[in-house]
């Protein structure tokens, strides 16, 4: 089958690219694994959909071409989706420089983006998997997409099949195989913005203990890799929380390059070690008599307090 334009993949970026495409005359075909377009969407912003943010500076991205990134915000800006989603009918809601559909549906966007390709002709097969893109050869036009059902030819594809961290939502890391197959280099994907797990298992003690606090990670040698401070989350396998999700791909890209990095949890970030220490000294004059677990608290959390105890002990 003859397509002009196919993209694969009907996630957020997909169904962007291919109204995008439609938008500038290009007639379009989506190819989607699962039975449905955009259910990784679903689960964005805890079911609200964070579509955007205000906040895009040079410094939020990790990439080693940042030129890319500004050149891509140049060319569509935090106001510039602002004003195409309006276009398509949500109404934004802004909450600390983040924004929602004021209905807090995730639904609303998917539909919204849905309803667009619909209305520009674009054309959407789900249930359809790729399993192989072969790129112009001997002097042939197009490519040749290759899915469980058929074969197409295509001038142009765009793969936006995302990456390997939500399986449960089609992300199973497809696309990385796809990308060398066009001959580009792929670099090893490592986890990003996840939850640390510890070793040993006196994690299961403190679970769902949510404190204040500020994380360091550190390599081998002792250099700061990332900090970041917070609510943090004490969960039965380790630590979690926003602070943790945004040490995590230094510490997952540490381990990659063989080194043994470890974090530094302050649960007092507002309070230097001399006033700490100061505090410590005098409840230990002031309560002599008691247990030291009774000792700490009001300082820290009775749990936690009791945690680091027995590993002192």
């Amino acid at each position: 089958m003859q397509e002009d334009i196919i993209v694969i993949g009907a996630g957020a970026s997909g169904m962007m690219a291919a109204i995008t495409a439609a938008v500038n005359g290009g007639q379009v075909l989506i190819l989607e694994q699962l039975s449905q377009p955009g259910k990784k969407l679903y689960a964005t912003g805890n079911g609200k959909c964070n579509y955007t943010n205000r906040y895009q500076e040079m410094e939020c991205y990790r990439g080693e071409d940042r030129s890319f990134i500004e050149r891509a915000l140049g060319h569509f800006s935090c106001d510039d989706t602002l004003r195409e989603f309006r276009r398509m009918g949500i109404l934004p809601q802004e909450r600390d420089g983040y924004y929602y559909p004021v209905s807090g549906q995730a639904s609303s966007v998917v539909d919204a983006l849905v309803r667009q390709i619909k209305l520009l002709g674009v054309k959407l097969h789900t249930e359809e998997h790729v399993h192989g893109i072969i790129p112009p050869e001997n002097g042939q036009k197009g490519y040749q997409v290759r899915t469980d059902k058929r074969t197409y030819q295509a001038r142009c594809v765009i793969l936006a099949v995302g990456g390997k961290a939500a399986p449960v939502h089609g992300t199973r890391g497809d696309g990385y195989a796809m990308a060398k197959q066009l001959g580009l280099n792929v670099l090893t994907p490592l986890p990003a913005l996840t939850s640390c797990v510890l070793k040993g298992d006196f994690a299961k003690e403190w679970a769902k203990i949510r404190v204040k606090g500020r994380v360091s990670l550190y390599n081998k040698a002792g250099e700061l890799l990332a900090q970041d401070q917070g609510e943090l989350q004490l969960v039965s396998y380790g630590l979690s929380g926003i602070p943790f999700f945004q040490v995590s791909r230094y510490a997952a890209r540490a381990l990659e390059t063989g080194d043994k990095p470890y974090l530094l949890l302050d649960i007092l970030p507002d309070y230097s070690m001399e006033e700490v220490g100061q505090e410590l000294t005098r409840r230990r004059e002031a309560f002599a008599d008691y247990p030291a677990e009774q000792v700490l608290e009001g300082m820290v959390h009775k749990v936690l307090g009791r945690v680091l105890l027995k590993s002192l002990a």
